[in-house]
């Protein structure tokens, strides 16, 4: 039987290591979360798995490391709303406590997936930065706050957002 090319070979095995994907297999994962529905969850956030992980499920107040990227108009598309790539290191916080960075419905998103995993949401507005948006500030692309009346917003009032997470460390150290 001829052998696949890499990037199909790649989408076939699991687990992947995303750090050790070539960029012909990261474009190979991104054009199937294209047309890969996912799986909707009850409270209406939309999550599609790129990449597994196989590393330990954390649980509910286990302190995780996430990298993230958040778009307002889909994915790659339009400027970056906030990425924590900017930040030099990883965003963490307490799963199970959602933060003004990884708002409710991504804690939910971020909720059964596994260490070395990366996946993909679509989180309705009252899930996300609400009616108060998510505004810009002097720090661009990440730059970001709830607070600031004068910047403009990164995300508008009651707009649904879409998030690209990584979840780097899932409690392991």
């Amino acid at each position: 039987l001829p052998r696949p090319p890499p990037a199909e070979a790649a989408l076939a095995s699991a687990p992947l290591a995303i750090q050790q994907l070539t960029r012909d297999e990261i474009d190979a994962l991104l054009a199937k979360a294209r047309s890969d529905g996912g799986k909707l969850l009850p409270s209406g956030v939309r999550v599609v798995d790129l990449v597994v992980g196989d590393g330990p499920r954390p649980s509910k107040g286990a302190r995780v490391w996430v990298a993230f990227k958040v778009w307002a108009n889909g994915f790659d598309a339009g400027q970056v709303a906030d990425l924590s790539f900017l930040d030099g290191k990883p965003y963490d916080y307490a799963l199970g406590a959602p933060t003004d960075r990884i708002p409710a419905g991504v804690d939910e998103g971020i909720a059964g997936m596994r260490e070395g995993g990366w996946r993909r949401m679509v989180v309705p507005a009252a899930l996300a930065y609400g009616e108060a948006g998510l505004r810009k500030t002097g720090r661009a692309p990440g730059g970001f706050s709830n607070k600031s009346e004068k910047a403009g917003f990164a995300v508008k009032p009651g707009q649904d957002v879409f998030f690209d997470i990584r979840l780097v460390d899932g409690g392991s150290g």
